[in-house]
């Protein structure tokens, strides 16, 4: 008996977009041009970024409230 054996293609990654010289790429293009792991550890740290900054802003908002001054009077 012969077993039926499915056989995978090999797949590849594709070639980075856009121009070939990093020289003449766009920011976007760079990051396209990223292997999908760098990218989503990137994005990844850049959400963590962001969080840390929104939780540290809430933090010191409440230890070091607003003061409301009020403006200078005008002359009429």
């Amino acid at each position: 008996m012969k077993k039926n054996r499915r056989v995978m293609p090999q797949t590849r990654s594709p070639p980075p977009p856009g121009p070939e010289s990093v020289a003449e790429r766009s920011l976007w293009q760079s990051y396209l041009a990223l292997p999908a792991n760098t990218r989503l550890k990137l994005s990844v740290g850049m959400a963590i970024f962001a969080a840390t900054g929104i939780v540290a802003s809430n933090y010191l908002e409440k230890k070091i409230p607003v003061t409301v001054t009020e403006p200078p009077a005008e002359d009429k």
